[in-house]
């Protein structure tokens, strides 16, 4: 696993805790609750051999304006949206959270 090593760069930037879970294939962070800087994580999971970011837990602002789960590629995310719309057409389940 390469997390190590993403927690690593991570924590050159911003100030985080972690806990490896999974013999690293899991790992949980902490990070500062006023800026939770979900950018540069994103960007150092796929720096360092990919991977999802889901937000668990946050403050309300942080959840109404960051993902709660990783950003899908364009042509992913489409096809998420079209089986959402077809199982879920008149949209109670989760509504503006899954798709």
């Amino acid at each position: 696993s390469q997390a190590h090593h993403m927690v690593m760069a991570l924590r050159m930037q911003a100030a985080v805790d972690a806990f490896y879970d999974w013999q690293g294939g899991l790992v949980w962070l902490s990070m500062r609750e006023d800026d939770p800087e979900a950018d540069l994580l994103r960007g150092l999971i796929r720096k360092h051999g990919g991977g999802h970011a889901t937000l668990v837990r946050a403050a309300a602002p942080h959840r109404a304006a960051l993902p709660v789960f990783e950003p899908q590629p364009p042509h992913l995310a489409a096809l998420s949206a079209r089986l959402k719309a077809e199982f879920d057409p008149k949209q109670i389940l989760n509504p503006g959270r899954m798709a």
